[in-house]
């Protein structure tokens, strides 16, 4: 274009005007009009165009306070609403600021909001540009949350496991409690939205928990630790072949195996975080010092003691055991810490110096089980189909409870050694022989045609059970007194031998059968309730009182 200008320009210079004729040299002014005209557009616009380039729109609105669509608010309460225009330099950030139920909520023209009655509207912050952008709020008029409180702040999980945050909303009542759970890295730590954390990978991440009303917030520092390799130590015919010593190890799991042989194990200073478990038929021998162990499970071949009956328990044919039986010994000694044992099949266990054994469990589910217990204390759980046979040598027991039948005997025949402080007897049909001193012996509601033998002194025994019969005994030439019998339940036979000393029986129930004068005629309160109850073959009614001035046959440390 502007060659063809610089050549008409020649043109008109070499021939001048007058050298063309009137035709052409209009022709020729036209043409320079027109360029020249050309040649100011395009000097022209390309400034405007950069001059509208320069103007920025609003490309969004981001909501940050609260960051949630839902925003509840107290009546007559104000509030802010904060907003992020985008981007940053957008050449008009204005924004008008509009309520939908000014009844409800108003709104100012920089966000602040104030509630005015119970109800909904809806908020709009709208750009001023043109743009068209624009964000809205649903703000509720009622009760907002004040607090969400979770039971940790910190936790420490492995990778793979599960925690679920149950958190709690304060107050209660608030208008809305919805909770918005988002983890900050989830590749260390997913939560999903029904607040069940996930732990994924080794790291550190933050778990941030949100009421969706936007007036509070939790959060919960979540490590997880890099998954562990189990450490399992199994000993066998092929690992060790004579007397050993294990030291310094710490391990999830050790078995022994009954391969091993007659042979003894010792633990020193191990830790076993899981199980340590006692196999097979073995005579063997595992003894630990200074050790820390989660559970110990005797678990062996039993010999057959299926064959033997109820009534050979009762008349005390197994006084002998566990020596008939092939088990392994399990002794802990100077400072070691067993937090649970566990015995399903036959064994010896003995708690010596300074070591403790926190709970004992006996699972007779499969079969009669033979066992001896040395220096135990705490608690004992007795359960099974099948006859639990314990011989108990200086134990101390809090709590021991049996569901199922069972026989406990004090080794030390003469005045006995052991004692537990409650010991609780249920199941139909239970056959219990008790052959240890007790402090309070309850057999509990649930008893049906079930027994019990007696034969060492009892503060108090009270049966709950329907036709359970009791029967006190003098055995191994021991002292046996119970000092009061209480019979609650419906039914049942009550007889001992002549040496037993009973000091007062309560009879609250109908239907009991009393032997009296084989119990060095005890007295007999009959209450009121207590009808059909049979002394010595007789009819007695409800409210007699037998033999009213109790002798003085108790021992002095039942006397109060």
């Amino acid at each position: 274009m502007e060659r063809i200008y610089v050549e008409i320009r020649r043109n008109i210079k070499k021939e001048g005007v007058n050298g063309m004729n009137i035709k052409d040299t209009k022709r020729q002014y036209k043409k320079i009009a027109v360029l020249t005209l050309i040649c100011g557009i395009c000097l022209f616009m390309p400034n405007k165009m950069v001059e509208a380039a320069k103007v920025k729109k609003v490309e969004s609105i981001q909501r940050i306070a609260p960051s949630f669509y839902t925003r509840t608010i107290a009546k007559g309460k104000t509030a802010y609403l904060k907003v992020r225009v985008l981007p940053d330099d957008a050449d008009n950030q204005d924004l008008k600021w509009t309520s939908s139920n000014k009844k409800v909520v108003t709104v100012s023209s920089t966000g602040k909001i104030k509630g005015i009655k119970r109800g909904n509207a809806i908020i709009t912050a709208a750009a001023t540009d043109g743009s068209k952008k624009k964000v809205i709020w649903k703000v509720t008029v009622g009760i907002p949350t004040t607090d969400i409180q979770v039971k940790e702040t910190t936790l420490t999980l492995n990778a793979g496991e599960t925690y679920e945050i149950n958190p709690t909303v304060v107050p209660k009542n608030a208008s809305n409690t919805t909770l918005y759970y988002h983890s900050e890295q989830e590749e260390i730590a997913a939560v999903n939205q029904k607040g069940v954390i996930t732990a994924k990978a080794a790291g550190t991440t933050k778990i941030d928990i949100d009421a969706k009303d936007g007036r509070s917030s939790a959060e919960i520092t979540v490590t997880v630790k890099e998954e562990e390799k189990e450490q399992n130590l199994v000993l066998n015919a092929d690992t060790i072949k004579q007397n050993g010593i294990i030291t310094g190890g710490v391990y999830d799991n050790i078995v022994v195996d009954s391969s091993v042989g007659n042979i003894k194990i010792i633990l020193l200073n191990t830790t076993v975080s899981d199980t340590l478990t006692l196999q097979g038929g073995g005579l063997y021998q595992v003894e630990l010092m200074n050790c820390q162990v989660n559970q110990v499970i005797i678990e062996q071949e039993r010999q057959n003691t299926s064959s033997v009956t109820t009534a050979q328990i009762g008349s005390g044919i197994s006084n002998s055991y566990p020596s008939a039986a092939i088990a392994p010994s399990f002794i802990t000694k100077s400072g070691t810490k067993v937090e649970q044992l566990l015995l399903r099949g036959n064994g010896e266990v003995h708690c010596l110096e300074n070591s403790k054994i926190n709970g004992i469990k006996v699972d007779a589910s499969e079969e009669v089980i033979l066992a001896k217990l040395e220096n135990m204390s705490g608690t004992m759980e007795i359960q099974g189909e099948k006859t639990a046979m314990l011989d108990l040598i200086s134990c101390q027991l809090e709590n021991v409870t049996v569901n199922g039948s069972v026989k406990l005997h004090d080794e030390v025949t003469e005045i006995g050694s052991s004692n537990i402080k409650k010991l609780t007897l249920s199941g139909e049909k239970g056959y219990w022989t008790i052959d240890t001193a007790a402090n309070s012996i309850v057999i509990e509601s649930d008893s049906l045609n079930g027994y019990a033998e007696f034969s060492r002194s009892v503060d108090t025994i009270t049966n709950n059970g329907s036709n359970t019969s009791l029967s006190f005994v003098n055995g191994s030439g021991n002292t046996n007194a119970i000092r009061l019998l209480q019979l609650a339940g419906y039914g049942g036979m009550i007889r001992g031998d002549k040496s037993v000393s009973v000091g007062m029986i309560q009879v609250q129930n109908s239907g009991t059968i009393i032997e009296r004068e084989n119990l060095n005629n005890p007295q007999i309160i009959i209450g009121t309730y207590a009808n059909n109850t049979i002394v010595d073959g007789e009819l007695k009614y409800p409210g007699s009182i037998i033999n009213d001035s109790i002798r003085n046959i108790i021992p002095s440390y039942f006397q109060v």
